[in-house]
């Protein structure tokens, strides 16, 4: 990984992630223009995904922006949303977003086309962790739903809500899938690991003091990050906090682990 993409307000920044270099920056138009006329956000950018060559912005603009860092400019604008867009996904085939209008929308990520809309979550859809054959939505109502994609639907109108898990104390802030668990982040700074064949909790960890902010894991850690400024390593085995890493002055908004060895 050689950038990295942050935003603040309605710009997007890229740096070199090995110098500290800002690279470019993609500048929000100014509050008042219609969408569709801007070239870029008109109000602040409230989620990013970094996949491949493009950078995935969502915003209170209710849109979401896809760029282009090689040739450094917006290539779409995909509209469909009716709030803020709270958070995008992004994979070989697909955009997924979801926003504070209660919907997860399916885009094609070759042409922007929307090519499904999903109901079911009673508050904003918060948190999205996405796969070829499933993807997993956690919502500010306190709930995260595991849902199936048939093989061979290229519009995904066989998309189904396969599991609903109730039992979050707070809205959910983060999600992971990892087929025969979900682990998930909540509001009020709490872990759950979930056993799927049953939808039941294996584990509650009091991991941040405030809101989860993302998290991952593999077979041995979970490791996460939130609002009160630390970083968490868990011992996903007994559900014990192994480190806490503090150092940031705010909030920390993203983590990321690799899966070799001594990095």
């Amino acid at each position: 990984v050689e950038l990295v993409a942050a935003s603040g307000g309605r710009n997007l920044n890229v740096f070199d992630i090995h110098t500290g270099e800002l690279l470019t920056v993609f500048v929000g138009d100014e509050p008042g223009r219609h969408v569709g006329e801007n070239e870029g956000h008109v109000a602040q950018i409230s989620c990013l995904c970094f996949y491949g060559d493009f950078i995935y912005s969502g915003g209170m603009d209710m849109v979401i922006h896809v760029w282009d860092i090689v040739n450094k400019k917006r290539i779409m604008c995909l509209q469909g949303h009716e709030a803020t867009v709270v958070c995008v996904a992004v994979d070989d085939e697909k955009i997924m977003s979801g926003a504070a209008d209660q919907k997860i929308n399916i885009w094609d990520r070759v042409d922007g086309t929307l090519l499904r809309t999903l109901g079911g979550h009673k508050k904003s859809v918060t948190c999205l962790n996405i796969g070829p054959t499933w993807f997993v939505s956690g919502g500010a109502d306190g709930e995260v739903r595991v849902w199936s994609i048939p093989a061979g639907t290229e519009t995904f109108k066989g998309v189904k809500s396969r599991q609903r898990l109730r039992g979050h104390e707070s809205g959910v802030t983060a999600v992971a899938y990892g087929f025969l668990e979900v682990v998930s982040g909540t509001q009020d700074g709490n872990i759950f690991v979930w056993w799927l064949e049953t939808k039941t909790i294996i584990k509650k960890i009091k991991a941040h003091e405030t809101m989860v902010r993302q998290l991952q894991f593999d077979a041995t850690r979970i490791v996460s990050c939130g609002n009160d400024g630390t970083a968490v390593i868990v011992d996903i085995t007994n559900g014990e906090v192994s480190q806490s890493l503090r150092g940031h002055e705010k909030g920390v908004v993203a983590v990321a682990f690799d899966t070799r060895g001594g990095r």
